[in-house]
């Protein structure tokens, strides 16, 4: 399965697997903060500069303890989106292709149309909009 379809716009799963980084990165700070080690260098020491100016200079451990809970918590918060991001063009799809998940998204973003008349013309026209929009509503006399 190819991983780079799922970065295509508008599917929603870019914004959460960034977020879900970030998280990661806050945990990686707070460890590094909370027990010395020196995992980072330069960048370490200025975010230990920065949670002893929150916190205070005994409470720097404790900092880091925090950074680290909160880097889990916008973790998993960012892991349930992109799932949630994942799962819902699943849904409506079974077989999973990601051509038709993107067309899918892409059509619901389009415009609203509503289209009033009635012949043949309708019908051609409803079905040359079908491609740009999935948002068309008709209204047709008889």
């Amino acid at each position: 399965m190819k991983i780079l379809p799922w970065f295509y716009p508008a599917l929603g799963v870019k914004r959460w697997l960034l977020l879900a980084l970030a998280g990661i990165f806050l945990i990686i700070v707070g460890i590094a903060v909370a027990y010395d080690a020196q995992l980072l260098g330069l960048l370490e020491n200025w975010f230990t500069l920065l949670i002893i100016n929150l916190f205070g200079f005994g409470a720097h451990r404790w900092g880091g303890v925090i950074v680290m809970a909160a880097g889990l918590v916008v973790t998993a918060f960012a892991l349930a989106k992109a799932g949630q991001a994942l799962i819902r063009p699943l849904a409506v799809d079974p077989k999973g292709k990601m051509k038709t998940i993107y067309q899918r998204q892409y059509l619901r973003r389009g415009p609203k149309v509503v289209v009033i008349g009635g012949g043949t013309g309708l019908s051609v026209l409803l079905r040359g909009l079908k491609e740009y929009t999935s948002n068309i509503t008709a209204i047709v006399s008889v």
